[in-house]
């Protein structure tokens, strides 16, 4: 079993919360990304097809991250993302 985990992506959810406001929901993104900005779904499925592919065949029990450099960073420490986005 593999996991993808494509951390924050734009999507309905992100477009609900800020308006569909990309920009908006970028610049609340940018300190926690390396990129600084929000992951695209596009972004994320060639990590899901290639997990699903025999190209993958030797990968077990792997999570990749296609986050944006999220991780990297480390946690939000509290920062009210939700109240930016929609506020």
């Amino acid at each position: 079993m593999n996991a993808v985990s494509p951390g924050w992506t734009w999507s309905n959810v992100i477009r609900d919360l800020s308006g569909n406001n990309r920009a908006k929901a970028d610049q609340v993104a940018a300190p926690f990304h390396l990129n600084a900005r929000l992951v695209d779904a596009e972004e994320v499925a060639p990590t899901v097809v290639f997990l699903c592919s025999p190209a993958a065949s030797g990968s077990n029990g792997t999570e990749i991250a296609v986050d944006g450099g999220y991780r990297a960073l480390g946690p939000e420490q509290q920062i009210a993302q939700i109240a930016a986005l929609s506020g």
